[in-house]
């Protein structure tokens, strides 16, 4: 569904990342396809083709290995605004190595992987644009590596609830839990005792 308020998320969410140009994010917006998922939908599978690239517009998104008959493993979470795993990142041998889920109503914006190419492989600003997304990504991942390998479990919980403020009130604490590399009896634990102060305004 394509209105000026999607637009207007739309263009956010990319100049959130890089400075891009009205007529670069029009010719996005253009070949996009703005869909209303439900809460629980799994709108990428783990080994399975995926032909997209994705914004999440309004919402909440866990990535991760999140089907088949293992317990599902969380390794990130995405809030509004936010450009989700470039699919270069995700793709091996012509399927995904994780799945992405909604766990919450989310407006996401899907952009066909090979418009986008070709459009990125014309435009220096798009070029740059997905640079950075992947840049970002990759920063994101060395530093969860670095807290899940140095931190102690509540120095962890208290780094989430710093990056993720309102997000242990909104989605299931299994994920949470997942995502910090305890056991959900462990969190429970962890959640009982005092949160950290605030550092004063």
């Amino acid at each position: 569904m394509m209105t000026n308020d999607n637009y207007a998320l739309f263009a956010e969410t990319i100049t959130r990342v890089q400075a891009v140009s009205r007529q670069g994010i029009d010719r996005l917006f253009g070949i996009s396809r703005v869909e209303q998922l439900p809460k629980s939908a799994l709108f990428i599978r783990e080994n399975k083709p995926d032909h997209y690239e994705y914004l999440l517009l309004e919402g909440i998104v866990q990535c991760g290995s999140l089907g088949g008959s293992r317990d599902p493993v969380t390794y990130m979470f995405y809030l509004p605004l936010q450009v989700l795993l470039p699919r270069l990142a995700r793709i091996n041998a012509g399927v995904s190595t994780l799945s992405a889920e909604t766990l919450t109503a989310c407006t996401i914006a899907k952009i066909p992987a090979a418009d986008y190419r070709d459009f990125q492989n014309s435009s220096l600003e798009i070029k740059e644009f997905s640079y950075k997304v992947l840049e970002s990504e990759l920063l994101k991942r060395l530093e969860r590596e670095r807290v899940l390998l140095t931190q102690s479990a509540q120095e962890r919980l208290n780094g989430f609830r710093r990056e993720f403020p309102e997000l242990e009130n909104l989605v299931p604490h299994p994920a949470i839990a997942s995502y910090l590399g305890i056991t959900p009896v462990s969190l429970s634990r962890l959640r009982r005792t005092k949160r950290p102060n605030r550092p004063a305004e």
